[in-house]
């Protein structure tokens, strides 16, 4: 399955009739994540924490048929509503010469994705999902963006 899906993603790039775009969200957080730090044994580090946690999630796209090759968005969470407000302003953000191309996207399982009012909105749009398979996340190059990023 892993192997048909690569083959299949190469297939679309290298095409002149189709795009590809890669796609996923990702949250931040305002409040320390790490589990452990380093210190003197005779000394105490106190962390200052925001009493009130904040959260963002950004929803990004990354691909050559995009203005400037990327596009993000800022929601307050994620879910299937928020993915489906970003989907026609990323289809706004198709280079001219790309607004009239099939254009696929690598996508996630998450339940906003695959929700049958987002794959409504998506094939609106003009958008094709690949859905990747289970546990395959490197397969999506913006996973490396949400990795520098944190």
């Amino acid at each position: 399955m892993r192997i048909d899906y690569a083959k299949l993603l190469a297939n679309i790039m290298d095409s002149k009739e189709h795009d590809l775009l890669f796609i996923d969200e990702s949250s931040f957080h305002s409040w320390l994540a790490k589990g452990k730090a380093w210190q003197r044994e005779d000394q105490v580090i106190e962390v200052p924490l925001n009493k009130t946690q904040h959260r963002i999630t950004v929803f990004g796209a990354i691909g050559t048929a995009l203005k400037n090759n990327m596009f993000c968005e800022l929601y307050n969470t994620t879910n299937g509503f928020n993915f489906r407000k970003f989907l026609p302003l990323l289809k706004a953000n198709l280079r001219n010469q790309y607004s009239k191309r099939k254009v696929y996207l690598c996508i996630d399982n998450h339940v906003g994705h695959r929700s049958k009012k987002s794959l409504k909105v998506m094939k609106e749009l003009g958008f094709v999902p690949l859905f990747l398979p289970s546990y395959s996340s490197y397969f999506n190059s913006v996973e490396h963006l949400w990795a520098l990023l944190k």
